[in-house]
């Protein structure tokens, strides 16, 4: 008799999915740290998907979906479950929505970052656009969609320009960008929870501050409508190609920021003049460039933890901790984390 690992397997390749066990981690995630997958496959139709999810709930294993994996630590022993690797690509426009977008700028939710220059803080434009809605897999990584919008005379994710996320993961953490929030431009999405799929709008997802209601429901986005403009694609490109730049002198072999930054409350207790994470770590706590093994907590950006070339995920746990327990130790501080952990920790 198959066991359910088995199962899934024969199912998933009989529809032609790329399927493998013992897969390593590190070759999905931005970070190149994480053991093996007792099963992973890789989709590319939102189809496949969604029978995917299915299968995973029907014979109750342990799954997560992967995109592009930036936000990622994973385990050294890997994760005993069913990896999915999201990579479904399609999009569409669908033309004007039956009635106006919601405003994109939010009152309900503190942007807890520096303020943006004047040329993110600009806007798009010098008279109103018109909206126009676009259907996208959840697979899709968001600089490759915004690039291909371009070209069709659309705007409205050059503030997200530079960040190595899908769309489906950028709706999961409500990614943030120039002080402009991912959730905000969810007009409806196509979700499922292993058994049936339907159609919720924005409201649905409860955003916050890199927070969405999928962080506790589970479910998962097949695809998503974005509420977009056409139009302002000259200034579009500009911020987008500015923005880029900027990202580009992080550190790329990491899993983002670390921790989240500060709230207003905690900025104003230790009278700082930025909120920012990486101004609490380097110029508060002088741990700036402090290396663990191959892991080392940048000195381009102290709010990264980079992977240095042979880094395990114990090494940067060891770092994590050094940060969290002296800004405890020294400053009161509980900090919060903004990259998610994958698989089973061994402390000693």
């Amino acid at each position: 008799m198959m066991n359910p690992y088995q199962n899934i397997r024969k199912e998933l390749e009989d529809n032609g999915t790329a399927v493998w066990a013992d897969k390593p981690l590190a070759d999905y995630t931005t970070f190149g740290i994480g053991g093996p997958a007792r099963l992973l496959a890789e989709i590319r139709q939102t189809e496949h998907l969604r029978k995917a999810v299915q299968l995973a709930c029907q014979y109750r294993v342990p799954y997560k979906i992967i995109g592009n994996g930036s936000n990622l630590i994973v385990s050294d022993s890997g994760f005993d479950g069913f990896i999915i690797i999201n990579q479904t690509a399609k999009w569409e426009i669908l033309g004007r929505p039956n009635k106006p977008c919601p405003s994109a700028k939010r009152k309900d939710i503190r942007f807890n970052g520096p303020r943006a220059n004047g040329l993110f803080a600009a806007g798009l434009h010098s008279g109103p656009l018109e909206d126009v809605l676009v259907r996208v897999d959840s697979g899709l990584k968001i600089n490759t969609l915004a690039q291909s919008l371009y070209r069709h005379g659309i705007s409205g994710l050059q503030w997200f320009a530079g960040i190595p996320a899908t769309v489906g993961g950028a709706i999961y953490m409500n990614m943030h960008g120039a002080r402009r929030f991912f959730g905000d431009l969810i007009h409806s999405a196509c979700l499922t929870d292993g058994r049936k799929s339907y159609i919720v709008n924005r409201e649905y997802f409860k955003f916050g501050y890199d927070r969405s209601i999928l962080q506790t429901s589970k479910e998962i986005v097949l695809w998503v409508e974005l509420c977009l403009k056409k139009g302002g694609v000259a200034s579009a490109r500009k911020i987008s190609k500015a923005w880029s730049r900027q990202k580009a002198i992080q550190p790329q072999r990491s899993a983002g920021c670390v921790f989240q930054n500060l709230r207003a409350d905690e900025q104003e207790r230790l009278g700082l003049p930025t909120p920012s994470i990486g101004y609490v770590i380097d110029r508060l706590l002088g741990l700036k460039g402090t290396v663990r093994g191959g892991a080392c907590i940048s000195s381009s950006h102290a709010a990264f933890i980079e992977n240095k070339g042979k880094a395990t995920c114990a090494d940067v746990l060891e770092l994590i901790e050094l940060i969290k327990s002296k800004a405890q130790k020294e400053l009161g501080l509980e900090l919060r984390m903004e990259a998610e952990i994958l698989g089973t920790i061994n402390k000693e």
